[in-house]
This record gives structure tokens, C-alpha cells and sequence, in this order.
């Protein structure tokens, strides 16, 4: 009878021993989705590419869950617009991989140049304050996503953002 004893009481401390671990493993993916860090809201997928003080950048979250609605926010000084036009110019292949529901405003143009698909927003008389362009999109595509936004005028020097992101299922 002690020997069945000390055999059930070694069970049972590898037993806790896994319980323990199973416990920790649970605090740990409870604190990485409260960061944000499964693709939900949270202090660190908070996401800012480009500078401000260059006049052109954009916000987002680092991690998306594929097919959940989502948003990416283009900042641009409408100082960069010359000529009453401001051009955004998109990856397609980022947009294969996120498929795009809506832009805000709507861009009073939109064509395909070389791999890439340009937007044209009219400044006067609809926006003359044009400050963000708001994209909706639904991540289409599990993995990492990378993507370059190119910002211009009719005139003027092009500016660009180079944006990554991570799609969990």
C-alpha cells in the first residue's frame, strides 16, 4: 500500500506541475490580447508610419484578424496637394490582400498605373480642407502584409509611407 501511495503522489505532482503551466499559459495569452497583440484593440497594436512633420503618414493597428472589418487612416497637409489634386498611389497586391469595402471621401478618379492603383482626390471645391483618407478593408489574406502609399500633387514631390502588417486567422 505505500508503494501505490508514493506512485499516485508522483502522478499527482507532475500533474500539478502541467496545471501550473497550463495556468501560466492562460495569463499569458490573456495579457497578449489585452496588449492588443492577437489583433484586437490595445496599447501596442497601435500603429503610425510615416512622420507627421513630413505631411504624410498613416495609422492602423500592426496586427488584423483575417476577415474582420478594419480601418486604416491616411493623414496628408493638404500643402502637398498643388495644382487642386492630391494623388494616393496603392500597392494592388496589398489591396489583394486586403480587400478594400470603402475609401472616405471617395476619390473623384481611380486608374491603374504599372502595378499600383492611383486615387485622385479633388481639393476645391468639394475638400478643401482635405486632411485624412479613410480606408475600410477586410484582411483577405493570412500572414504579413506590406504595402508602400505614395503621396503627391499635380506638382510637386511625391512622399511615401511604408506600411506592415500581420493577419491572424
Amino acid at each position: 500500500m505505500p508503494e501505490q501511495l508514493s506512485v499516485n503522489m508522483a502522478f499527482q505532482q507532475r500533474e500539478w506541475v502541467w496545471q501550473r503551466l497550463g495556468w501560466a499559459l492562460m495569463v499569458l495569452i490573456t495579457v497578449a490580447a489585452l496588449l492588443g497583440l492577437l489583433g484586437g484593440p490595445g496599447p501596442l497594436n497601435t500603429a503610425e508610419w510615416g512622420e507627421p512633420s513630413q505631411g504624410f503618414w498613416a495609422e492602423g493597428r500592426h496586427v488584423e484578424r483575417h476577415h474582420r472589418p478594419a480601418q486604416l487612416t491616411v493623414h496628408v497637409d493638404p500643402r502637398l496637394a498643388q495644382g487642386g489634386a492630391l494623388f494616393l498611389t496603392i500597392d494592388r497586391d496589398y489591396l489583394h490582400h486586403m480587400q478594400a469595402t470603402t475609401i472616405t471621401p471617395m476619390p473623384t478618379e481611380t486608374r491603374i498605373v504599372g502595378p499600383n492603383l492611383e486615387l485622385r482626390f479633388a481639393l476645391a471645391p468639394l475638400n478643401p480642407d482635405l486632411r485624412t483618407i479613410t480606408l475600410f478593408f477586410e484582411p483577405d489574406h493570412i500572414g504579413r502584409s506590406h504595402a508602400t502609399f505614395v503621396v503627391r500633387g499635380e506638382t510637386g514631390e511625391p512622399r511615401q509611407v511604408h506600411i506592415n502588417q500581420l493577419v491572424l486567422p
